[in-house]
């Protein structure tokens, strides 16, 4: 292959490595729906207990997934407790998000946990606003992973201003452990652990992820950078060949 060829078939496959970077949105989760979109239109208002469970969640109590549609805050369609905020998913234009009330549980599908390794548990987390004056009652999450003894696992989710006035995102929570030994048919759990009041816990970008897992999307200008100077190359090619 000549040195021309060379350049262009680098700049081909810097192209194409970097669409399928693009099309890599979010790192590969244990939870194999961590943003709640395989999820069709529940039957109002969502909850678990007069639905099936989908994309791997199910939970028990009063849990469910809510939909989002209305532009200034109020909700349509099955949706009735997602009624603040954008979520700031890596998934744009998302449209549902996993709730939990009163002492409900999400439950994520079962999967293998590696021995000796360390995981990290990320998740975007909200509160609805509800009907009553604000703040409404905060709801208090607690995760739990199956097999695991998780400490600093508990956090409270306080509600924001509906969607619009100051259209705050959800807060992001992280939780750490490492495994001593393999665990088989582990799975996780986030619990709202607040039975008092009407409280609403939103729960979004649930990942379950091996430490050191990252997102592979590309800086646009890092990929325009190198193709401007694979491009350079070829211009120095064609001048030195006379082309």
């Amino acid at each position: 292959m000549s040195f021309k060829n060379a350049i262009i078939a680098s700049i081909v496959g810097t192209s194409v490595l970097a669409v399928a970077s693009q099309a890599q949105a979010f790192p590969t989760s244990l939870t194999t729906d961590p943003v709640f979109q395989a999820t069709p239109s529940f039957a109002a208002p969502g909850y678990f207990s007069s639905n099936s469970s989908v994309g791997g969640w199910t939970g028990t109590g009063s849990s469910g997934i809510d939909f989002f549609k209305g532009a200034s805050g109020a909700p349509s369609g099955s949706g009735q407790f997602w009624d603040n905020g954008n979520t700031g998913s890596v998934v744009t234009g998302q449209t549902a998000v996993g709730f939990i009330q009163n002492g409900g549980t999400l439950i994520s599908n079962q999967f293998t946990l590696a021995a000796n390794t360390t995981y990290s548990i990320d998740f975007l987390a909200n509160a609805r606003v509800g009907n009553g004056a604000k703040p409404y009652a905060p709801a208090n999450v607690t995760v739990g992973i199956f097999g695991e003894t998780l400490t600093g696992n508990s956090f409270t989710v306080t509600s924001v201003d509906p969607y619009g006035a100051s259209d705050v995102s959800f807060s992001f929570e992280a939780v750490t452990f490492t495994t001593t030994s393999a665990v088989n048919n582990s799975y996780l759990t986030l619990t709202n652990a607040n039975t008092g009041s009407d409280t609403t816990a939103l729960i979004d970008d649930v990942f379950v992820l091996a430490q050191g897992t990252v997102v592979a999307t590309p800086e646009p200008g890092s990929v325009a950078l190198l193709s401007v100077g694979l491009l350079g190359l070829l211009f120095v090619a064609r001048r030195r060949s006379g082309v």
